[in-house]
């Protein structure tokens, strides 16, 4: 068994895998929006983690992203980035 959490946004709640980095959002358009059966092309994938990494260290140093929750998008950036 896995452990889950509570995610919301504007349609409504949902519970989530502990250990998954998407959120809501993501884990709704899976689920209503298999298209293709393809999955993302990792190229696209490692450049969407090097901005979103990129946006997190800039935020931080602007003080609009606590320094914490910068740490851990880099961390989950990194891990995607090396292929994980």
């Amino acid at each position: 068994m896995y452990t889950t959490r509570l995610e919301s946004d504007s349609i409504g709640s949902m519970m989530i895998p502990e250990d998954v980095y998407y959120g809501v959002q993501s884990l709704r358009a899976s689920r209503n929006f298999q298209i293709t059966g393809q999955n993302m092309n990792t190229d696209f994938l490692r450049n969407l983690a090097l901005i979103k990494k990129a946006a997190a260290i800039t935020n931080a140093a602007a003080h609009d992203l606590d320094a914490k929750k910068a740490e851990a998008i880099e961390r989950a950036c990194d891990e995607i980035i090396a292929g994980d």
